[in-house]
């Protein structure tokens, strides 16, 4: 039997945000209940366990010490299991019927892709005609199209060519981040239109009051400091698409997006 390990960040502070986590971690298992799912449950708030609210007994709670970061988070989320495939998920989300077996098929299909995305049909994102009906999988990295930074599976040894995920993207700027880390290890990243995942975006903060564009700034000068501006990215992806990755040129393309 596949398994599959699965991590998720949350600060659990009310009764609403602990039903939508235990929904998530449900829907995500009856999704697909042919496949063993390790779901780890790294969460913020330390009093939790005092609240007297519980998951069903195959879902581990992660207490980490330091104070919360999204990017460490999921560092520390994706050393606590050893499958083959690691799914990062936010807690508010809702998974549909045969959401990983899509992607798990799309990998079957075409083993290059090591990076694999769910589609929320419903997000202004991916309006109707986005993705074409008969296909199975569109390869891409861009961020909330074809690399959905709020579920996303990767393949563990990934990590052995990208290095661990920047703790230094506390919060924005970390899926943009994790797909300048794939492009420049020269690794495919695919939407799979069958594979459907419901984002209800931003519930945790709405909940708990966190201010979700403080940090915005300072997160998007640390990024245009490790990558370069917009400009010079795209121009930097045509060169890799376009040029180097079909000519097999990977030790270019690692050059080209040499950062800091």
């Amino acid at each position: 039997m596949v398994e599959v390990d699965v991590v998720m960040l949350a600060y659990t502070g009310t009764r609403e945000i602990y039903e939508m986590n235990r929904k998530a971690i449900q829907s995500l298992r009856e999704g697909d209940p042919e496949l063993v799912f390790n779901v780890f449950l790294l969460e913020s708030n330390i009093e939790f366990p005092d609240m007297g609210w519980e998951y069903d007994a195959e879902t581990q709670v992660i207490y980490p010490k330091e104070k919360f970061n999204f990017n460490h988070f999921n560092n520390i989320g994706k050393e606590l299991g050893k499958a083959d495939w690691i799914v990062f998920s936010n807690n508010d989300v809702v998974f549909e019927a045969g959401w990983c077996t899509a992607l798990l098929a799309a990998n079957k299909v075409n083993p290059a892709l090591r990076s694999l995305c769910p589609v929320d049909p419903q997000s202004k994102h991916t309006p109707e005609g986005t993705f074409s009906q008969d296909a199975q999988f569109e390869i891409g990295h861009l961020v909330r199209v074809t690399f959905t930074g709020w579920c996303f599976m990767v393949q563990r040894t990934v990590f052995e060519e990208t290095g661990p995920f920047d703790k230094r993207f506390d919060y924005y700027f970390a899926d943009d981040d994790f797909t300048m880390q794939l492009r420049k290890a020269d690794i495919l990243n695919a939407a799979v239109p069958k594979s459907q995942v419901h984002h209800l975006a931003h519930m945790t903060s709405k909940e708990t009051g966190l201010s979700i564009s403080e940090k915005f700034k300072s997160d998007q000068a640390t990024f245009k400091s490790k990558w370069g501006s917009q400009r010079s990215i795209a121009w930097k992806n045509r060169l890799a698409e376009k040029i180097l990755r079909p000519l097999g040129l990977k030790r270019l393309i690692k050059e080209l997006y040499r950062h800091n």
